[in-house]
């Protein structure tokens, strides 16, 4: 497995990283998550303005979960549009429970597949993992740039704001 490569910054509201850690421990021990939206600052630079959760009909599973895809669709629409067009999809977010924050081989087929995916708009898709649990463990990566090795990942590093 690749190392991780330590590159670029993730800027997260307080109330962004406040929203993920309730989610996260109201369904432990089982996973969920969901979607980040916000902006890019800078090619090294992510903003991360709000989060949409699993959705009211997600399957939550110990060792996985399926979003209500539906649901989550129309909030990103409603979210989008009530921005002004301002923010974007910018990557999933996901619970281990009791777990690392390593992605899977799975997280990282679905990170290529939201890079690949026209529909998302999003070539360098963002993935955020919280491990763990009581308390959480925040990470984030990303593809790394060209320069680095085919498949590699990027940690970014957090960064909390008002």
């Amino acid at each position: 497995m690749p190392v991780p490569l330590s590159r670029g910054v993730a800027w997260l509201k307080t109330e962004v990283h406040t929203d993920l850690l309730e989610q996260a421990d109201r369904h432990a021990p089982y996973e969920t998550g969901g979607l980040l939206l916000g902006y890019r600052h800078s090619p090294i630079e992510i903003v991360i303005t709000d989060v949409i959760g699993p959705g009211p009909h997600a399957d939550h599973r110990r060792t996985g979960f399926t979003p209500d895809a539906d649901w989550q669709a129309a909030e990103l629409a409603r979210r989008y549009a009530s921005a002004d067009r301002r923010i974007t999809y910018l990557g999933d977010w996901h619970t281990h429970p009791g777990g690392g924050a390593d992605l899977s081989r799975t997280d990282r087929r679905t990170l290529r597949a939201i890079g690949r995916h026209p529909d998302a708009r999003c070539p360098q898709p963002i993935m955020a993992v919280l491990a763990g649990g009581e308390p959480w463990t925040l990470c984030i990566r990303q593809p790394a740039r060209r320069a680095a090795p085919r498949r590699a990942l990027q940690t970014l590093a957090i960064q909390i704001y008002w």
